[in-house]
């Protein structure tokens, strides 16, 4: 994106995550696209390595162990309701966290976000690591890395990073 236009996307994005309202319609096509994907993807290899990567960190009773994109299940019950009281308990400007890797000194984001994280920490992921092989007949194989991460941070900013990891 060119600097010039990052005012304009900041604003959108703020306004979008923080204050917009909910459209009915457009909630219930992407909840359907989620849910329907769930449904395809349920019981695929793919789907299963990545839980079961999930469960050698985090017992199944943790939250962690769930999958971060729901199931099935869950998204199937899932209402705009929830969407909206989960957004307004959750997703607050005054506490959220920008993390801008690239950008530098950028006004426009150093003006709207009360905490701004513009450089990674330094130092390695861990110092000790575990090799875990599980054995499946698949057609495909799969390698998980976990890092432990330092402190309490929520689940959400970590998801974030792992997502960012896969992209």
């Amino acid at each position: 994106m060119l600097p010039g236009a990052w005012p304009v996307a900041w604003a959108t994005f703020e306004q979008t995550l923080f204050e917009a309202s909910r459209n009915s319609a457009a909630f219930e096509r992407e909840r359907s696209t989620l849910s329907t994907r769930a449904l395809f993807q349920r019981g695929s290899p793919a789907q299963d390595s990545e839980q079961r990567s999930m469960q050698l960190v985090a017992s199944a009773s943790i939250p962690w162990a769930r999958p971060a994109r729901g199931t099935y299940e869950s998204l199937e019950t899932l209402t705009i309701r929830d969407a909206q009281l989960l957004r307004r308990s959750e997703y607050s400007a005054a506490s959220s966290v920008v993390a801008a890797v690239g950008l530098g000194d950028n006004p426009v984001l150093r003006g709207h976000s009360p905490r701004l994280v513009t450089s990674p920490p330094e130092g390695p992921a861990w110092t000790v690591g575990t090799l875990l092989n599980v054995t499946q007949e698949v057609t495909s194989s799969w390698i998980s890395v976990a890092y432990p991460v330092e402190g309490l941070l929520p689940r959400t900013a970590l998801e974030f990073v792992a997502h960012l990891i896969r992209w």
